[in-house]
């Protein structure tokens, strides 16, 4: 029996994951009412209230504004507690950024159900810590495991995908619903450290340190889409409808980074935008822009740096700043939601102390303009996030052992209404999550022991009962 920890509101219980849960109806719902139980989202959470009249506990949920029009015409609050704000994840309304708490949702009508769970208020319904029942835990189930270096973990309708980041990788793909294996089927082999993974109805794609790859997700050979030579080697991808698009990076002389595209069936790539610089890093993609991440180090011994988002039509263009973080701050992840970056970011000291004193946040920007808010903090290194109509989930690490307390790591959520936000040890290290409208996918790596991996997924709750 896997055994994990969660932390609620400061509180920490420890839940077994042995017994699947399950329940009856949540059918104690309000609609309309002030939402001073839940506006305050706590630790930094995506929005304050689901609806009505914000009350006073859209104080600390305020700021961030929210990220869906849930609300039932709602009044914000003061604080910006209301439910109104940029319609976004399976958005219910019309309303408006409300960063700054001026706007209200015009979506339908808002639900706060009872009862309480933990100080919160919890539905008991799609609460995936409190399913059907307070307190009551999806079970995560194993899929695979004795695996070396799982990361870069996906998914589809139908499989769930992952890279082995070794020199000489593979690329897997196993069936949702296989008892758990440890040999799961490899669709790719001999890939020089294959990263970054991306799927889609059709076809699989991932980068190596020699360029760009794809394979059928139905079957067939992995087959080549572009190549980088001459040290310029691709740093992250990111997919669309129609095209890839990735980073590269020089570590030769002239520096020279671009971000690059081509269509998902092949062709000729053509660079989006280019810099004199030595490193682009993530890359992410909504329907007008690509955005990407560079450092900027003043000095290599110390490791002060700014770290900088930038932005430019998919057509092209000149670059443009979004962003920037100046000290000893790394951008690493990056996603496009409801007019939103998403992005985490992560705080070490110095070069000195390379993993003392750090802190990992998820932050949220608006792309119409505005202040980034967080999301969620107080974590460890961020190697990954995903968002849902729930909310958003990201996971942490502490892979070398050297940070506060024991080797491990923790999934953590910030609902975006009425959902209980959570954080759960995981112990082993996560290397990356994925989420989908009913999963978590984590891939982990034990201590970093060969044949210590293993790829997990966690059912989210509907309708009382985990998927």
């Amino acid at each position: 029996m896997l055994s994990v920890r969660i932390r609620l509101l400061g509180a920490t219980v420890a839940l077994g994951f042995s017994v699947a849960c399950s329940g009856g109806d949540s059918t104690n719902v309000h609609t309309g009412v002030d939402a001073s139980a839940s506006g305050g989202a706590p630790n930094g959470g995506i929005s304050a209230g689901t609806g009505g009249k914000a009350s006073a506990g859209g104080q600390s949920g305020g700021s961030a504004g929210a990220m869906r029009g849930a609300g039932g015409n709602g009044v914000a609050g003061t604080s910006g507690g209301g439910a109104g704000g940029r319609a976004g994840v399976d958005a219910g309304g019309v309303g408006r950024t409300a960063d700054s708490g001026d706007d209200s949702g015009a979506g339908g009508a808002a639900k706060v159900p009872l009862p309480y769970c933990g100080g919160l208020s919890a539905d008991l319904s799609t609460d995936t810590y409190n399913c059907g029942m307070c307190g009551k835990a999806c079970q995560p189930q194993s899929l695979a495991y004795g695996l070396d270096a799982p990361g870069s973990v996906a998914t589809d309708a139908k499989f769930v995908y992952w890279a082995e980041h070794i020199a000489s990788g593979r690329i897997f793909q196993l069936s949702l619903g296989s008892a758990n294996t440890a040999n799961p089927p490899a669709i790719a082999s001999g890939q020089k450290n294959p990263r970054s993974l991306a799927v889609d109805a059709t076809n699989v794609y991932w980068l190596t340190d020699n360029g760009v790859m794809k394979r059928p997700v139905a079957g067939g050979a992995a087959v080549s889409l572009a190549t980088e030579a001459g040290g310029r080697g691709p740093s992250d991808l990111a997919i669309d409808g129609t095209s890839v698009y990735w980073t590269t990076h020089s570590d030769a002389s002239p520096n020279y980074a671009a971000v690059k595209k081509m269509p998902l069936g092949g062709g000729t790539a053509v660079e989006v935008a280019t810099m004199p610089v030595v490193d682009f890093d993530s890359i992410a993609v909504d329907a007008t822009n690509v955005y990407w991440g560079y450092t900027d180090y003043h000095s290599i011994t110390t490791q002060d740096r700014d770290d900088i988002i930038y932005e430019a039509p998919l057509g092209g263009g000149t670059p443009v700043e979004v962003y920037r973080v100046s000290g000893y701050t790394s951008i690493l992840d990056l996603a496009t939601n409801g007019g939103y970056l998403y992005f985490t970011t992560f705080y070490k000291l110095s070069n000195t102390q390379p993993f003392a004193f750090t802190t990992g946040s998820l932050m949220r920007l608006p792309l119409t303009g505005g202040k980034a808010v967080t999301v969620g903090t107080g974590q460890m290194l961020p190697v990954g996030f995903g968002l849902n109509a729930e909310g958003a989930f990201w996971a942490t690490t502490d892979a070398t052992g050297l940070m506060t307390g024991p080797p491990g790591g923790g999934i953590g959520f910030a609902p975006t209404g009425v959902g209980t936000p959570f954080a759960l040890d995981w112990s082993p290290q996560p290397t990356s999550l994925a989420v989908t409208a009913t999963s978590l996918y984590i891939s982990s790596w034990l201590d970093n022991g060969t044949n210590q991996g293993t790829v997990t997924r966690i059912g989210l709750c509907a309708n009382s009962v985990c998927q």
